[in-house]
């Protein structure tokens, strides 16, 4: 039981990390997120019209968007329940389930927006960002 409760306190803080960018950490909304770095470099050669229907888009995504994200309540009810003096199993495994859903969602909120960005930029600049991000890939990753 030890070691499954390290490994998943292990995992949660890893995952927090990537949650907490990815929903809105520090550098705004996180990595390919509404917002996040990805897009706003994505606009880096983009003309003023492309720019302003960017903004359009995730202004959008954020008019959505309502209190905190679900992921990152859920992850804090997890953490509570890892904490327990008695930790309840089942309901570990439950929180764990809707974290994981809760993150495949926002992910796929995520990529919705970026989706939308790519479609007003032209062939070329799609182009320049796929060379740029894949130049970019293993600083991003820590070297990996």
């Amino acid at each position: 039981m030890k070691k499954y409760a390290w490994i998943l306190i292990m995992a949660i803080a890893t995952g927090s990390v990537s949650t907490a960018i990815a929903q809105g950490g520090p550098r705004g909304r996180g990595p390919g997120g509404p917002g996040g770095p990805f897009p706003m470099a994505w606009l880096a050669d983009a003309t003023d019209a492309q720019r302003e229907q960017a903004r359009a888009i995730l202004d959008e995504a954020r008019g959505s968007r309502q209190g905190p994200p679900p992921a990152m309540t859920l992850r804090r009810q997890l953490e509570a329940a890892l904490l327990a003096d008695t930790p309840d199993d089942p309901q570990i495994q439950l929180l764990q389930q809707q974290v994981a859903a809760a993150e495949a969602d926002a992910l796929a909120q995520q990529i919705a927006v970026e989706r939308k960005i790519a479609q007003i930029l032209t062939p070329d600049q799609r182009a320049k960002i796929r060379e740029r991000l894949s130049q970019d890939a293993p600083s991003r990753r820590g070297g990996r």
